[in-house]
């Protein structure tokens, strides 16, 4: 384990901003964990990448399905409780905008969203999505959708095809070339996609945490190692640094 002071964090930021092509919210956390490793001498990183959209590890596996269903129920209720609520007003600010919505898609967009309404038009509309946003593509048919095409899948494929492709492994890839670290990730091996991919979405879950299958696996190989933890992910820790696994 490497820890990172705080005062080591900031001499790299105008390094690591120096190294954007775009705008990102996660970079600056890729390239302190590379730089880290590079000057550790670690040439090759495995990251994790895949693992929360293949497997169920985000909230909107739980939240979106939901919303879809049965927000247009809270949606008259949700301005009041946005007011009354503070810490999770902008959730329920979203929930009042549900009444039309049904699709899954849908849900997931206005999740991910940092604001939806009339005047945001890069949403698909809740009546069906434009001709390029179809689900599944046949690109897609290759790995598996046949047969197991449900809320899970839907919200999986969104994961992989949006936020992961567009941002996450564009950081995975730009941070670490930058420090000269090659970032693997053998979660997206094909292999791993196909056989992820088959399994029903029910079997994801177990006591209302996504990663199921990823937990059994690691309990039965490494027993001495938490697996009930709460998700978290890479913060700055204020003047302290953060610590570098």
């Amino acid at each position: 384990m490497l820890t990172l002071s705080g005062r080591e964090l900031a001499l790299q930021i105008p390094a690591a901003i120096a190294a954007m092509d775009q705008p990102t919210v996660d970079g600056i956390n890729v390239f302190a964990v590379s730089s880290a490793a590079s000057r550790a001498g670690v040439r090759v990183l495995l990251s994790g990448l895949g693992g929360d959209e293949l497997f169920g590890g985000y909230t909107t596996f739980r939240r979106a399905p939901l919303l879809a269903r049965f927000g247009r129920y809270a949606a008259a209720i949700a301005p009041t409780l946005a007011a009354l609520d503070r810490q999770r007003r902008r959730q329920w600010s979203k929930v009042a905008l549900t009444r039309r919505m049904t699709a899954c898609r849908d849900a997931y967009l206005l999740q991910r969203a940092i604001h939806w309404g009339p005047a945001h038009q890069a949403m698909p509309a809740a009546d069906g999505p434009p001709d390029d946003f179809q689900l599944p593509p046949e690109a897609w048919q290759q790995v598996g959708t046949a047969g197991t095409w449900d809320d899970f899948h839907q919200i999986a494929y969104l994961e992989l095809s949006l936020y992961m492709r567009n941002q996450l492994l564009r950081d995975a890839d730009i941070f670490s070339s930058a420090v000269a670290v090659e970032m693997r990730v053998p979660y997206l091996d094909l292999e791993v996609v196909k056989a992820a991919w088959r399994v029903p979405g029910r079997d994801q879950f177990a006591r209302g945490q996504g990663k199921a299958i990823l937990r059994r696996r690691l309990e039965r190989l490494r027993p001495d190692i938490p697996t009930r933890r709460p998700k978290t992910g890479s913060p700055f820790r204020g003047p302290s640094g953060c610590e570098v696994r």
